[in-house]
């Protein structure tokens, strides 16, 4: 009896070892635990430098990041990501590629290049892309990143655009472009996943109530 319960457990303890890592698995991490995993990243950017073109680029955006990640080997993973920013009266999309290098089991530095393809802007100004950009961050057990941005800015400002000091005159169209850097901390993916959830179902609601008051 105890010769057979000694055989049991080597032989769970030799298949623990062997273990394949999961296909896919919700919560990151390396080569060693998964093949792919998921991006849900939400958050808050700051602008440190640029010029505010227009009153839809205040100081401040909410900015998000979903797609997926395949881990290449048991440091590096790469995949696509949809990058999104959203301001008071701005809408910007785009697709990009991410790079991630594990520092550890659980905290990694990525980066990832892409173009906004899709933008909307308040009333008399034209989104001009598409327009790249390029971001670092840190993820602390895709907890908590923390993230910094530089990318192109570039709008059409129409004659009809209601202007203000700096902007050119009413009935005068011009192009703006400028270089724009932004820093801020983002939810992880962790998180992220349950606060998607919530901010999906909170702009259904939203634009639902919205509808019926047009109505």
């Amino acid at each position: 009896m105890k010769r057979t319960l000694l055989l049991a457990a080597a032989l769970f303890a030799a298949s623990t070892a062997h273990a394949e890592p999961a296909s896919f698995r919700l919560k990151p991490g390396p080569r060693s635990a998964t093949h792919s995993f998921p991006v849900a990243e939400l958050g808050i950017a700051l602008r440190l430098a640029g010029t505010n073109a227009t009153p839809g680029d205040g100081q401040s955006a909410f900015v998000t990041d979903h797609g997926v990640l395949f881990n290449a080997s048991e440091r590096y993973a790469a995949g696509l990501v949809l990058h999104g920013e959203f301001a008071s009266k701005r809408l910007r999309l785009g697709p990009t590629l991410r790079v991630r290098r594990w520092l550890d089991p659980s905290s990694a530095v990525d980066v990832e290049v892409g173009t906004m393809i899709f933008g909307d802007e308040s009333s008399g100004i034209d989104f001009r892309g598409p327009t790249p950009f390029v971001q670092a961050s840190l993820s602390a057990g895709d907890f908590m990143v923390v993230h910094a941005q530089a990318q192109a800015h570039g709008v059409h400002l129409r004659g009809d655009y209601p202007h203000v000091g700096g902007l050119p005159p009413t009935g005068i169209d011009e192009d703006f472009n400028d270089l724009v850097v932004h820093c801020g901390v983002k939810l992880g993916t962790v998180p992220g996943r349950a606060a998607t959830v919530v901010v999906a179902i909170a702009a259904g609601l939203v634009a639902i109530a919205l509808s019926n008051f047009q109505d």
